[in-house]
């Protein structure tokens, strides 16, 4: 039996068996269908986990104080000191709190993060309108904020928030600038966040004690170096837990 006999046998019964021939085909086709579909979502998923860890920087090192300890606080003087090892790009100390904030009759609970002007580089944060944090801000401690998105929409609506006043626990800040809308991520959303000089947060929140540290390194190659600096001065300034519990 040569090629072409078996085909017109194979077309013979098709056409003898149509419903179980189509039954047969869509089988397939949702087969094939449901595993690229399953492909494409799978590397949405990675694509969009791999947006939020550029996000974060592969340069980035985030130091976390969780000591329960009230002695083990750390300075904004203290934390700006790390500049000064190799390979150390920026440093951004982060001070943070849930404040009201209101303007005129709108208000809304927010996070109010006091930070230095280096941590809109650091966190990858780009403005829509005027300007982030300058370092005489936090120099003088001035009443300046820079407000996320959704802020700017809770409080403002359609209206420009630059150069208007918020009250963020009743003590007034004038608005300098506006974020970009970013969206979700594993380290939160800056959309709902408020922005404003680590000196003045100390006030605000009546704290100053910084327990969130972000050190941007020049290369990822630095990171390795300026990881075990950050843990040998950690290890000096808090001692070694197995002493103390001693």
């Amino acid at each position: 039996m040569n090629v072409l006999q078996s085909m017109k046998m194979a077309w013979k019964q098709l056409k003898a068996s149509k419903l179980r021939s189509f039954l047969t085909m869509l089988g397939i086709i949702i087969g094939v269908a449901s595993v690229i579909l399953l492909v494409s979502l799978g590397n949405g998923v990675t694509k969009e986990v791999d947006d939020q860890m550029g996000d974060l920087g592969s340069n980035l090192i985030t130091v976390v104080n969780s000591s329960v300890n009230p002695n083990d606080k750390y300075t904004y003087d203290e934390v700006m000191k790390y500049q000064n090892i190799d390979g150390v790009k920026s440093v951004s100390p982060e001070l943070s709190g849930q404040v009201n904030a209101t303007y005129d009759y709108k208000n809304s609970s927010n996070k109010v993060i006091g930070t230095n002007d280096q941590y809109k580089a650091a966190r990858s944060l780009e403005m829509k309108e005027g300007r982030f944090l300058l370092p005489i801000d936090t120099e003088y401690g001035q009443k300046v904020a820079v407000i996320g998105s959704t802020v700017a929409s809770d409080l403002f609506g359609f209206g420009n928030p630059i150069g208007e006043t918020i009250r963020l626990n009743g003590m007034p800040y004038k608005v300098v600038g506006v974020l970009k809308e970013k969206g979700a991520s594993m380290m939160g959303s800056s959309d709902d966040q408020i922005f404003i000089p680590i000196s003045s947060a100390q006030r605000l929140l009546k704290d100053t004690n910084v327990r969130t540290i972000y050190v941007e390194t020049k290369s990822a190659d630095d990171v390795d170096f300026v990881v075990n600096t950050l843990e040998s001065r950690l290890a000096i300034k808090f001692g070694d837990e197995k002493e103390q519990e001693e």
